[in-house]
């Protein structure tokens, strides 16, 4: 989803605000529940299982995706669950930048309904849900928008609340402030969040198999940076990321 899109789409949520107000009076409001813990996705069947889902996705080898989905969805566990949802969320992406925007909403909405099973949900579940749900914003109607964006920053919110050494979480909240344009009280905490989730990344590894996140809040925050016109503090992010393991690359 690009940035341009989003925008549009809040905008057009401001028209229609006072009807999507009268409708919510009309209907129960989604409840998230919060599961106070350490994640523990670290299962041995499942490490390295994120690499080889990022490797398909950049190769554009869907057949790979699809042959992940398939086992993970025989495994029938809360972490299957997980990295169900995460395949999917991968292959939506894949079918938006083929511009098949039906195929990227149906897989955008099977990661979400696989995800939201979950009964147990921890601050990982949590904050991979925030972050598709923000994703899947660009198909929704303007009366659905502003529901959608609220839930989203719920769910950030309760993935902080849950664990509030993950990474993930404080990147996630950081990349819904930072696509909420200031009309809608956006661009306030981005800036502060994803230097929290790049301080927790600089920790020692914590246990488990999921990864994403540290190479996302740099590339976002330079983003930030250079939107604002702050060049220098965007070259000294760029500079940091290299220096990271895994190499994390700039956003250009």
């Amino acid at each position: 989803m690009t940035r341009k899109n989003f925008l549009s789409l809040l905008l057009m949520a401001l028209i229609g605000w006072g009807i999507y107000t009268g409708l919510q009076l009309l209907r129960p409001r989604d409840q998230v529940v919060d599961q106070i813990g350490l994640s523990a996705k670290n299962d041995p069947q499942f490490q390295g299982i994120e690499a080889q889902i990022e490797t398909a996705r950049k190769q554009v080898d869907d057949a790979t995706l699809a042959a992940i989905e398939q086992r993970l969805t025989k495994a029938q566990t809360d972490e299957a669950a997980y990295w169900l949802a995460y395949t999917l969320f991968q292959r939506a992406v894949i079918r938006e930048d083929k511009k098949d925007m039906d195929g990227a909403k149906a897989y955008a909405e099977q990661a979400l309904a696989r995800l939201g099973k979950v009964v147990h949900k921890d601050s990982e579940d949590y904050a991979l849900l925030s972050m598709i749900r923000a994703y899947s914003i660009q198909f929704a109607s303007f009366f659905e928008v502003s529901s959608l964006a609220d839930r989203a920053k719920r769910e950030a919110n309760a993935a902080i609340r849950s664990d509030s050494t993950n990474l993930r979480a404080f990147y996630v909240a950081g990349l819904n402030d930072y696509h909420t344009p200031p009309m809608f009280g956006g661009r306030k905490k981005a800036e502060s969040l994803f230097l929290k989730a790049i301080a927790l990344g600089g920790q020692p590894n914590r246990p488990g198999n999921i990864r994403w996140g540290l190479r996302q809040a740099y590339a976002n925050l330079e983003q930030f940076y250079k939107e604002a016109g702050n060049a220098r503090a965007a070259q000294r992010i760029k500079e940091q990321a290299t220096h990271q393991p895994d190499q994390v690359a700039s956003i250009d």
